[in-house]
């Protein structure tokens, strides 16, 4: 997710869609380390542009860009416009680039 936050202005937050209704979807201040229902008020971020995964990015078409306001199911195209494909979107590119991430990302203790 990249958006605006309270104090780091530009920022980009991690999102996981809820679970069959068992759990909220929630957002990870990657700063922090810290979680957020989308709902919780005392969420730092408080405004998304456009969200992306490893298949799309998608802009935020809604009327607010306040998270608690925000529908958050992707597949709906009259509050998430999908920048590849879809309507307006254009097409993926073909084929994909390689990738500029190691395929192991190593660690060391």
């Amino acid at each position: 997710v990249l958006g605006r936050g309270i104090p780091e202005g530009d920022t980009c937050y991690v999102f996981t869609p809820g679970d069959a209704g068992r759990r909220e979807p929630q957002l990870w201040n990657t700063s922090s380390g810290r979680v957020y229902d989308v709902s919780d008020a005392n969420c730092p971020l408080v405004s998304v542009g456009c969200l992306f995964d490893d298949t799309n990015i998608y802009a935020n078409v809604q009327p607010s860009s306040k998270p608690q306001m925000l529908n958050w199911n992707l597949a709906d195209a009259a509050h998430w416009r999908p920048f590849f494909g879809g309507k307006g979107g254009f097409a993926p590119p073909s084929p994909l680039p390689p990738s500029v991430q190691l395929p192991r990302v190593p660690f060391k203790r």
